[in-house]
Formats: C-alpha cells, structure tokens, sequence
C-alpha cells in the first residue's frame, strides 16, 4: 500500500496523466467519418482510433485504481475531480466492451462479421451511441492540466476578462 501512495501522490504520476489526456484530445479531434466502402484507409483508421480509446480507458482505469488504494476510497473522493474522474472511468468501461467488439470487426478478427466494410457500418445503436458520445467529457479532465500549470491559469484568466470586455 505504500508503494501505491507514493505512486498516487508523485508529480511523475500528474505529468504522466496530462500527456495522456493530452494524447485522448488529439485522438478524437482527428476522429471523423469516412466511407468504409470506398476508402482503404478507414477501416484501419478506425481501428487504430478504437485501439487507441481501449488503451486509454485502461489507463485511466489503472490511474482511478492506484490512486483508490494508495489514498483510500475516502480520501480519493474527498476531491470533487476524482469523483468526476471516477463517473467518466466507470461509463468508459461500460462503453469498453463495445470499443473491443468494433476494434475486432474494424480489424476483422471477428470470425462473425467477415466482411468488415460492411459489417462494421451498424455499430451498437442508440445506447451506445450515448456512452460513446461521452467520451467528450473527458476532454473536461483538462482541468488536471490547468491547475498543475499556472501560467495556463493566468492566460485563460485573460481570455475570459477580454470575452467579457469584448462582449459588454
């Protein structure tokens, strides 16, 4: 258990989790829509962007764990930001088995669905289609970015004092 605090409350931890966000950011701001039929390029695209978003929640599950166990549970929610960190962990995971399905489809390893330009066109439906969507609440985990940097602080202090100089 020590070892699990020292791990939760180092910097090395915090700087690893903002590169990561960082990196879930640039990852579905390049997600679009293509067209599975007449591009080679999609299919593979795809796929990498759902192996992507499997590598991230497992990240972020494993972050939620070590800081669960080398802070305690009590301890850990204390902090509003984790109590939002832990509502977005717990919907990618539910959201998880649904990526894993697509990224098998998208790469064709799913012997159920041959044919992945047409297969993999009807994903999930309405229900996935929300937790899929929430997804862009992770972007919200910039906050962890914001409060270890100050001097973003202090720019995004000055861009919200000119919006509403500008505005009025």
């Amino acid at each position: 258990k020590a070892w699990f605090k020292s791990v939760a409350e180092s910097s090395c931890l915090s700087v690893l989790v903002i590169f990561v966000i960082l990196l879930n950011m640039v990852a579905m701001a390049v997600d679009h829509d293509c067209n599975f039929e007449e591009s080679e390029y999609c299919l593979e695209f795809k796929s990498v962007l759902e192996l992507c978003n499997i590598v991230f929640t497992s990240f972020f599950a494993l972050e939620m764990m070590i800081k669960v166990i080398g802070l305690g549970t009590v301890n850990y929610l204390k902090e509003v930001a984790n109590c939002f960190d832990v509502v977005i962990v717990v919907t990618s995971l539910v959201e998880l088995s649904s990526g894993i399905d697509s990224y098998l489809c998208f790469t064709g390893s799913d012997p159920q669905r041959p044919n992945p330009k047409v297969d993999c066109l009807v994903e999930g439906g309405a229900g996935m289609s929300v937790l899929r969507s929430f997804r862009l609440v992770r972007v919200l985990r910039i906050g962890k970015l914001v409060r270890a940097f100050p001097q973003i602080q202090r720019q995004l202090k000055v861009i919200t004092r000119t919006i509403g100089a500008v505005s009025s």
